[in-house]
């Protein structure tokens, strides 16, 4: 008698948080960006302004580009350690080194209709 190759039970499946996409929608300024900026080891990319009380490393999204000559002069970084730059950049700077394991898009629909900074 051989062995059938159906399952009989459920598999083990764990799932991890950081692996998973998380669509977070609620009015301004219930705490969308806050809570997520308390998870270990993540990174907000920031298309509009509101995110002062994120804990954790921000990129402020300035443009959706920007072109040869301001690239040759880096990222710009003010006071307080927030890093300006274009949304192409960062996607280019994470495709060949992510470092972290959770990113925060904050707010989508500006993303999807403009900047406006």
């Amino acid at each position: 008698m051989t062995e059938s190759l159906l399952p009989t039970k459920s598999p083990n499946l764990i799932a991890q948080p950081a692996k998973l996409k998380y669509l977070c929608i609620a009015p301004p300024k219930w705490g969308k960006t806050t809570l997520f900026s308390g998870c270990p080891n993540c990174c907000l990319l920031a298309f509009e302004s509101g995110y002062a009380s994120a804990d954790c490393p921000i990129v402020v999204i300035t443009a959706w580009d920007r072109s040869y000559k301001q690239r040759k002069l880096g990222w710009d970084e003010d006071e307080t350690g927030l890093v300006y730059t274009s949304a192409m950049e960062v996607l280019e700077e994470l495709e060949r080194d992510n470092p972290y394991d959770f990113l925060i898009i904050d707010t989508v629909d500006q993303a999807l209709l403009g900047l406006s900074l």
